[in-house]
């Protein structure tokens, strides 16, 4: 009688042990996968926070070119073509006379 005592014990202890290391390692992959998640969370949060600020830095540099291109483009003078005029192409302002009555410091005489 005190050997099958003794062995529902020892069976019972085996038993309890087995379900004790079932739960400790389910519990240490729960944390795996939870930490496994988190990580991955992490990482693609990064990676869309960088991803928009890049964005965020061409759109800002286009912005920034078209509008000193714009300037730029404003400021500078526009050069009329050289091409030569033939004296009928040229414009005949009303004070430009080239009558012999003309006088002035603008006038031939």
């Amino acid at each position: 009688m005190l050997t099958v005592q003794i062995a529902l014990t020892v069976l019972t202890v085996l038993t309890v042990l087995t379900v004790l290391t079932v739960l400790t390692v389910l519990t240490v992959l729960t944390v795996l996968t939870v930490l496994t998640v988190l990580t991955v969370l992490t990482v693609l949060t990064v990676l869309t926070v960088l991803t928009v600020l890049t964005v965020l830095t061409v759109l800002t540099v286009r912005v920034a070119l078209t509008v000193l291109t714009v300037r730029i483009l404003l400021t500078v003078p526009v050069v009329p073509s050289r091409i030569p005029r033939s004296p009928r192409q040229r414009i005949h302002h009303p004070w430009q006379s080239h009558h012999s009555w003309a006088v002035g410091p603008f006038h031939r005489q």
